[in-house]
């Protein structure tokens, strides 16, 4: 149990807390009316995603739109690809890591079949050695997901703005 709770993985967890409760302000902000039809967006929304985050967004959106001659399903598809080019990164990490774990999963499997019983001190040994296997193969389960955490709340904004945007809900 000492080994769990190390200065190291004592660090990660707060980190990870720290990500969590920036993830949950930044969905908080997310939160719509319950009007049946959206309310257009503005410099002077109500909060603070709709004033800074979702309107410059949508003025981006249509800026790309006026580049594009005025099209707005191309200014929609070349900004999703403008956000997955700036994720590549991210997302050769995410692809990495998936690799790694696939590479590791017979042994992960032994391991689990060698720990099979269900009882405390078994299932503490299996997480022991779970994670001296993790660590040996240099392996993050927990890195995965870190591509989805910062992309969905750009992909929600994009959705929204596309929403509440009258020029880009209505295509005209």
């Amino acid at each position: 149990m000492k080994d769990i709770l190390s200065k190291k993985n004592a660090r990660r967890l707060l980190a990870a807390l720290a990500l969590v409760t920036v993830f949950a302000l930044v969905l908080s902000g997310c939160a719509t009316q319950t009007t049946q039809k959206p309310t257009p967006i503005s410099h002077n929304s109500s909060n603070w995603w709709d004033a800074w985050v979702v309107y410059y967004l949508s003025q981006f959106v249509l800026w790309i739109a006026k580049v594009c001659g005025g099209s707005y399903g191309w200014a929609i598809i070349i900004f999703t690809v403008i956000i997955r080019v700036i994720l590549l990164p991210l997302n050769a990490v995410q692809i990495n890591s998936t690799r790694k774990m696939q590479e590791i999963q017979p042994e992960l499997k032994a391991l689990q079949e060698k720990y099979s019983a269900k009882d405390l001190e078994t299932r503490n040994k299996l997480n022991e050695e779970t994670q001296k296997l993790y660590k040996e193969a240099g392996v993050n389960p927990y890195a995965g997901c870190l591509p989805m955490v910062i992309q969905l709340p750009v992909m929600w904004a994009l959705y929204q703005a596309i929403w509440r945007t009258p020029e880009l809900q209505n295509g005209k």
